[in-house]
């Protein structure tokens, strides 16, 4: 039987057998990568849920600037996504609501508080300063409390 076939079919037939075994492993260890990373990608998602739901349990309120990572691992500061809490958009009967901007928040404070409260934020951002203020709002005068601090790393 072999005698009746071709050498070009002969040759595709051993390539064939050659080739098969370690295209079909690639394949199954890069799908083992893929089932893998959508393993990860379901348990982050998870977790984020989870800090948001104990972030909302809180007694106070906050405004925190997520910030996402590139491919390369590197944080992108300009692509930040401000997050407001509802308990915080109770507090200065912010408009908007938890869609609320920093922009918003800091429009509810008296001018020096404002100024103070911005360069102290901008600290915050940019070198990880945190902070601890006594402010005034600009309606009625009511003092508020503010902390800041940023929370580093992948933990």
């Amino acid at each position: 039987m072999i005698e009746d076939l071709s050498l070009p079919v002969l040759v595709g037939l051993a390539a064939a057998a050659l080739l098969i075994p370690p295209a079909a492993w690639l394949v199954w260890r890069q799908h083992r990568h893929w089932r893998a990373a959508e393993r990860a990608q379901q348990d982050a998602e998870r977790e984020a849920r989870t800090v948001r739901a104990a972030l909302e349990t809180a007694p106070e309120g906050y405004f925190a600037w997520i910030y996402r990572r590139d491919a390369a691992g590197t944080v992108a500061m300009a692509d930040a996504v401000g997050e407001c809490s509802r308990r915080l958009a109770v507090l200065l009967d912010l408009y908007r609501g938890r869609d609320s901007s920093f922009d918003d928040i800091l429009e509810c404070f008296a001018q020096g508080s404002q100024e103070q409260f911005g360069d102290a934020i901008g600290r915050l951002r940019e070198d990880g300063v945190g902070f601890a203020l006594d402010l005034t709002l600009a309606s009625g005068g009511r003092r508020i409390a503010a902390r800041g601090l940023r929370a580093t790393g992948d933990d």
